[in-house]
């Protein structure tokens, strides 16, 4: 859960999960390790990346993009 600022607000995401839940509940995808039971890890970040935003043009409400990547942290 994020605030109007969009910074990750905890107590906002325990009170939600004390409702049941809310539209407004979502998960930030930053990366891409495994995609059908393949291992992505090996690939480029920058490979596994383009694949996440593939992925996700498929997804629903409840899965976005992060803007910000692991800029490459791991190969």
């Amino acid at each position: 859960m994020c605030d109007s600022a969009g910074v990750s607000d905890f107590d906002r995401l325990r009170a939600v999960l004390a409702r049941g839940g809310s539209s407004e509940f979502f998960l930030y995808a930053f990366d891409l390790l495994e995609l059908d039971s393949r291992d992505m890890r090996r690939s480029q970040w920058v490979d596994r990346r383009e694949t996440l935003v593939r992925v996700l043009r498929k997804a629903g409400d409840g899965i976005r993009l992060s803007e910000q990547g692991s800029g490459g942290l791991g190969a």
